[in-house]
């Protein structure tokens, strides 16, 4: 069975969870607003890393020539398929 929302929370971060739990709806909404503005941070922080782009960049190099290969036999595989399924009703 799929663990709850809340259940991951608790199992991952009991000191968070502990720590929330008891707040009040405006306590909450300021910690939502918070982890919200340290979330935008790090995705901007994310973004600007250039050395993280260099090697997204690198694998996408690396990855073509395979990207292209399962492209190509995936469309062969299909157009077989659908041959067969002509063939065979």
């Amino acid at each position: 069975m799929a663990m709850t929302l809340k259940e991951k929370v608790q199992k991952k971060f009991p000191t968070f969870a502990d720590a929330v739990d008891g707040l009040g709806s405006q306590d909450l909404e300021k910690q939502l607003l918070h982890y919200s503005k340290s979330r935008e941070e790090v995705l901007c922080a994310q973004r600007e890393d250039k050395q993280l782009e260099d090697a997204k960049e690198q694998v996408k190099e690396l990855n073509a020539p395979y990207s292209e290969s399962l492209g190509d036999l995936k469309i062969k595989t299909a157009y077989l398929a659908l041959l067969l399924k002509e063939k065979n009703g």
